[in-house]
């Protein structure tokens, strides 16, 4: 009874939406990331989503909530399943923004606990994701380094 009741606030859960509810305006996050990456990068990789987004989108929302399911059904954030979702998340980004090196993956997994928006963003697929995902991009960059 305890996991469909939990199992049923999980699908009432809000998606990942880019800059839905942004404190910030997209004009700043896009310095933010030039400032970050380098204005080649994000160039290329605006040019790499256009016309993937709602692809680019869904499959954030995938990886997401795999991780957020994994942690309600208290997976250890570097389980093996959950690396392999890093995976997932790494080539994602690879695919649909940047060649992503691993070092620089590792970053983002920072990122997302250390920046607000990441993390409040994150957390709407459960409490704690945007830590567990950190968690699991770490353990996938250690065993890819």
């Amino acid at each position: 009874m305890h996991e469909q009741k939990e199992s049923a606030i999980f699908h009432e859960r809000q998606p990942y939406q880019p800059n839905r509810g942004s404190r910030i305006n997209k004009q700043d996050q896009r310095q933010a990331a030039i400032d970050m990456y380098g204005k080649d990068v994000i160039e290329s990789a605006i040019e790499k989503q256009k016309g993937k987004e709602q692809e680019l989108t869904a499959g954030f929302n995938e990886i997401f909530f795999a991780f957020a399911n994994n942690k309600s059904h208290q997976l250890e954030a570097d389980s093996i399943e959950n690396v392999a979702l890093a995976k997932r998340l790494h080539d994602h980004l690879c695919k649909y923004s940047f060649d992503c090196p691993v070092s620089t993956f590792k970053d983002i997994g920072y990122n997302y606990v250390q920046n607000e928006e990441f993390k409040e963003q994150l957390d709407q697929f459960g409490e704690g994701t945007a830590q567990y995902v950190c968690d699991a991009i770490i353990e996938y960059v250690n065993k890819n380094i």
